[in-house]
């Protein structure tokens, strides 16, 4: 028989059903990805234009039922900090509308 986890020894979003960021949950996006405990609904050609990491991954074709499909399977980024993926994605959709954008994380 498996031992049971009691619920108070995980870690806090494990308990809780992941919510949707509210400015990158994109009704248009065709791809669903999860980081901690947010999700994330985005265009895989944006994310494949900005990254080599995700031209890559999402270059491998999915077969039926594949993660990233749906909020109830999406492809989760393990060992991404929340808020680093949404300065990711800050800068991404931003940077190009403003070319002054200040990359604050270098100087910290």
């Amino acid at each position: 028989m498996a031992a049971l986890t009691p619920t108070w020894n995980m870690p806090k979003d494990a308990c809780s059903s992941p919510q949707r960021h509210p400015t990158y949950y994109l009704e248009g996006g065709d791809l669903v990805l999860k980081v901690e405990n947010t999700l994330y609904r985005l265009l895989r050609s944006h994310l494949a234009l900005h990254s080599v990491t995700f031209k890559s991954v999402l270059g491998i074709p999915g077969g039926e039922g594949s993660d990233g499909q749906s909020d109830e399977s999406p492809l989760e980024l393990f060992q991404v900090k929340e808020s680093d993926f949404n300065w990711w994605l800050d800068w991404i959709f931003h940077s190009m509308n403003n070319p002054t954008y200040q990359i604050s994380i270098l100087h910290r």
